[in-house]
């Protein structure tokens, strides 16, 4: 995909953030009001970062990559309340294989009271991410836009989204797999998120799987073949080669009331 034809893919996701709520950008030198909190942090390291994301209510989460190796996370938030505040903890020592840990939570740790307006977060292209975002029993009414671009960087971690509500992600040509691929899981069975809008835009060389379920799917396809369909449950299975190794973007499953997606290779 050339560089016209991504950026009015992410300008669409754009729009879809207008059409649901006020963008605001937020000046850390005006976090006074107490409805404007401002995170940043530069990254120290070679493993790679978890993300932990939940209890977020009435909200628009913007997800994206920065093309700097030097940044681990820069994060923006609009409370509806300037009485309340959010649970955030870094951990420069992280959990496990992860050498940084981040966990952020409106309101108190995984009880949350707080709703946030706007969450916006920026990673870095330097190093991969463990993402989970939502899958606590706080969260409802949230509005996704996750774009994986500007050279971000994937290691063979996992992306997971459970946010009820809608989802819109990009993913691009744009991306550095040089050091692994990506398990994306998007909703859970019984828990299907309202909307689901897709664009997989795969770079030369990744090879993708993807699995759907829905009773109302719209997929377009481009390099994708689709090899499996049932009714009950009514899914849809697509892959870009008939190889039986792991492909290096493997999204297992999509559950949505409705489902829009374009596959590309």
């Amino acid at each position: 995909m050339d560089m016209k034809t991504r950026n009015i893919i992410i300008a669409v996701l754009v729009i879809s953030i207008i059409s649901v709520g006020t963008i605001v950008v937020l000046n850390p030198n005006l976090l006074g009001s107490g409805t404007l909190l401002h995170y940043e942090r530069v990254y120290t390291g070679e493993k790679p970062v978890m993300l932990i994301v939940g209890g977020l209510k009435d909200c628009v989460l913007t997800l994206g990559y920065e093309d700097n190796e030097d940044l681990m996370y820069r994060i923006d938030v609009e409370l509806y309340d300037s009485s309340e505040t959010i649970y955030f903890e870094y951990r420069g020592n992280g959990i496990g294989d992860y050498q940084h840990f981040i966990d952020i939570n409106t309101g108190s740790h995984w009880g949350s009271t707080t709703r946030a307006k706007t969450m916006n977060i920026t990673l870095g292209s330097g190093h991969a991410y463990y993402i989970s975002l939502g899958g606590d029993s706080n969260s409802a009414n949230v509005t996704g836009n996750i774009v994986f671009d500007n050279n971000a960087t994937l290691g063979g971690e996992e992306f997971a989204y459970l946010f009820p509500g809608t989802l819109n992600l990009v993913f691009t040509e744009d991306i550095d797999y040089s050091q692994g691929g990506l398990d994306m899981d998007i909703g859970k069975d019984n828990e299907e998120i309202s909307s689901v809008n897709m664009y997989i835009d795969l770079p030369d060389g990744m090879d993708g799987h993807a699995i759907f379920r829905s009773e109302s799917m719209s997929i377009s396809t481009t390099g994708w073949t689709m090899y499996k369909q049932t009714v009950s449950p009514p899914e849809k299975w697509y892959r870009t080669s008939e190889s039986p190794t792991k492909p290096l973007l493997d999204i297992d499953k999509v559950f949505g009331d409705s489902i829009m997606a374009s596959l590309l290779n």
